[in-house]
């Protein structure tokens, strides 16, 4: 609060000593409110921000469950709750240094490089994680697992980062495209995409997880033995599926009687949902790549302007 109140408006032509303001895609003009829907870079630039943002909730929304259920069962010494804690603290730090770090260097690189930057760098994150976790899976006691669990750490935390920096390059990037004058409005409309993708993110992430946890389910129910099944649980095994909505069944559990050598299929629930936000983070490339100028015809008119 005592911070708020000495904040001051900077006199009139102020610039830092040694600061040369950077040039900007706009010409000087200013697009009104109205016809911002109009513009077919709203549209790409909204798609871009959601699909982009997507993953980053998608992945804060099942940091802790994800990194236990995945990395605990292979690498109980080092997979810890306190480890999961610190994964969680490292997750939060990439989202607000990513803020500072991707907006410093959109003032460097221009703000549509940045933002095609951002695609680039998701897309292969979320497509080669999957390799990362089979592969601490698979030889938890090699000595390149603790390799691929320090790579899958920091590629989610790098991918949290180009989240944070999508929140902070966006405005700076709509006043290169719009013109200033009518920014905050015009930011209003946009910051519609956090909403989207905090809905859009989670839901999509766990749906698809549980859509891998009934397949995952089926195939071990198809190789458990009947006869321990109905004496663990109860019921048949035709059965089952009452009690995986009751959730008395699980896969852990159901893992206690499966034939020796049956592999858990635990920390493979998650490799469809990354393979999916990579191709969303596709899909957000191809629409950032059509982001043009604005057409000067949806400008505001120095008439108009006049009018003001």
């Amino acid at each position: 609060m005592s911070s708020s109140l000495m904040i001051r408006r900077p006199a009139d032509g102020y610039l830092p000593k040694g600061f040369t303001p950077p040039a900007t895609a706009g010409s000087g003009l200013n697009v009104p409110v109205d016809n911002l829907l109009k513009t077919p870079q709203f549209w790409l630039l909204f798609s871009t921000a959601s699909l982009l943002a997507t993953g980053g909730m998608g992945l804060m929304s099942v940091a802790k469950p994800m990194i236990q259920n995945v990395f605990t069962g292979s690498m109980p010494d080092l997979v810890t709750p306190t480890f999961a804690s610190a994964y969680l603290m490292a997750l939060a730090a990439g989202n607000l240094g990513g803020r500072i770090v991707w907006a410093t260097v959109s003032d460097k690189v221009g703000r549509w490089n940045t933002f095609q930057g951002f695609t680039f760098l998701a897309a292969p994150i979320f497509a080669v994680s999957p390799f990362l976790i089979n592969s601490c899976v698979m030889d938890p006691q090699g000595p390149m697992a603790s390799v691929y669990l320090g790579a899958f750490c920091a590629s989610t935390v790098l991918a949290l980062s180009v989240m944070g920096g999508v929140f902070s390059v966006l405005p700076a990037y709509e006043a290169d495209l719009y013109g200033s004058k009518y920014i905050g409005a015009i930011h209003g409309r946009f910051l519609i995409f956090a909403s989207v993708a905090t809905i859009l993110g989670p839901s999509l992430l766990l749906n698809l997880r549980r859509g891998a946890e009934s397949q995952a389910m089926q195939e071990l129910l198809s190789k458990v033995d009947p006869q321990k099944f109905v004496h663990t649980f109860g019921v048949d095994v035709s059965n089952a599926q009452s009690l995986v909505e009751a959730k008395t069944l699980t896969i852990s559990k159901l893992m206690t009687i499966m034939p020796p050598g049956t592999m858990d299929p635990s920390p493979f629930l998650y490799n469809s949902t990354m393979y999916c936000m990579a191709g969303l983070v596709t899909t957000a490339s191809v629409l950032h790549f059509m982001v043009k100028p604005v057409d000067p015809k949806f400008f505001e008119k120095p008439e108009e302007e006049k009018k003001q």
